[in-house]
């Protein structure tokens, strides 16, 4: 359970502050684990995944990138949060190019991974069908 160690639980909290509040100010960071270090700070995947979400659900895509590049071995949970949220604010190829890389990356598809790439690759064969029918001069049908 979360609150059965709440010193545990506030320490992690204060990091997580820490982390995003160190993106917000340095919106191009070189390196947010550098900067971490300095405030003898080490973020973890929990940690890393948690700003990711944040920075996706406020539609801070790039931002997200940014920091995801700088997470090392990112599993497949911080996989699945870039995939969905691409896939979410219709950048629904880049959602497929993302699901690629994990692939590459030797990192095991979930559910909920396949879920995300099947919503993306939905929304770009209704994309692809619309343009289509309008440029012949066929109505879509919603």
């Amino acid at each position: 359970m979360l609150l059965r160690n709440p010193i545990q639980f506030l320490v992690g909290l204060q990091l997580l502050l820490g982390m995003f509040k160190l993106v917000c100010q340095r919106r191009r960071s070189n390196c947010l684990e550098i900067d971490m270090q300095k405030l003898s700070r080490f973020p973890d995947q929990v940690a890393f995944v948690t700003v990711i979400s944040a920075f996706m659900k406020l539609g801070r895509l790039d931002d997200a990138c940014h920091l995801f590049a700088q997470m090392p071995n990112p599993n497949a949970v911080a996989w699945n949060v870039m995939i969905s949220g691409h896939a979410k604010r219709g950048c629904e190829w880049e959602a497929v190019k993302l699901f690629q890389n994990m692939r590459n990356a030797g990192v095991r598809s979930t559910r909920s991974t396949l879920g995300s790439v099947l919503s993306a690759i939905a929304g770009m064969v209704n994309l692809e069908y619309w343009i289509a029918g309008s440029c012949k001069g066929y109505e879509t049908r919603v």
